[in-house]
């Protein structure tokens, strides 16, 4: 397959580390990268750069996301790069790829049986049937008499986020058992500093408060590869301080942390 203008037009674009990654064609190969960084970008360019280089089909390539969204993104980002064999690139999320699999080798799963995944409606007649089976002061057990129960959505968000993260409901649990202890000691900690109006003096208090923090030691997060509550709220603040010392108005910065 021939390079197409497209792609030759959007790797002329690329940085020094982006090229090095899509030039990339054979072996295994981790970018590290944050949001709105062109990581989707990279990818589609390096399936097209394998399909170019090598005797690879189209359909011998794989690419896995999160989200339907993002597994759509990826697809129309092919497209203008590879005509008609965009759609001959296996493009799912984790779960539609499992679930193909297991649809396309039934023997393989379950004794045979046949089975679909669980639409919305479903989902939240499941969650309904929990609900309704907690305590009554159970604050999941809230009910509006024409909406249902008020935290139904919210669960079904944080369950989709759970499933995202890789997380047990046991491994959740661990992992909010900690963020309380954590609570302990950080609430205080941030009260002192927040809980006054903001003044020009915030910032070396933030400062003060992050190097008390980072200071502070507390018994490691029982699930790996996370970080504890501490952390995160360090490295907020952290990457706060750095907003702050950009802007006309760094009070206004530390202002908004607040309030979030």
């Amino acid at each position: 397959m021939a390079t197409s203008e497209k792609f030759k037009e959007k790797y002329k674009n690329l940085n020094k580390e982006q090229k090095k990654a899509v030039d990339t064609t054979d072996g295994p190969l981790m970018v590290v990268a944050g949001p709105g960084s062109g990581k989707t970008e990279i990818l589609s360019l390096r399936v097209a750069n394998i399909l170019a280089g090598t005797q690879v089909r189209p359909s011998n390539i794989l690419c896995l996301t999160f989200t339907d969204s993002a597994a759509i993104n990826m697809r129309k980002r092919l497209i203008p790069l590879l005509g008609v064999d965009a759609y001959r690139v296996a493009i799912h999320t984790f779960h539609n790829f499992c679930v193909d699999v297991i649809g396309r080798f039934p023997d393989f799963f379950y004794g045979g049986a046949t089975f679909s995944a669980a639409d919305e409606l479903v989902q939240v007649e499941v969650l309904e049937e929990i609900f309704k089976e907690m305590a009554y002061d159970n604050p999941l057990r809230s009910i509006h008499p024409e909406e249902g129960y008020v935290y139904l959505k919210d669960a079904q968000f944080a369950i989709s986020n759970l499933k995202k993260a890789g997380l047990t409901p046991d491994e959740f649990a661990k992992v909010l058992e900690h963020n309380e202890t954590s609570l302990e000691y950080l609430n205080p900690l941030l009260d002192e500093v927040f809980s006054a109006r903001i003044s020009k003096d915030i910032i070396a208090q933030v400062e003060r408060l992050i190097k008390e923090l980072k200071s502070k030691k507390e018994k490691p997060l029982p699930v790996s590869y996370w970080k504890t509550l501490k952390e995160s709220v360090i490295d907020s603040l952290v990457l706060t301080i750095k907003q702050s010392e950009l802007s006309e108005k760094p009070s206004g910065v530390l202002s908004d942390w607040k309030a979030k």
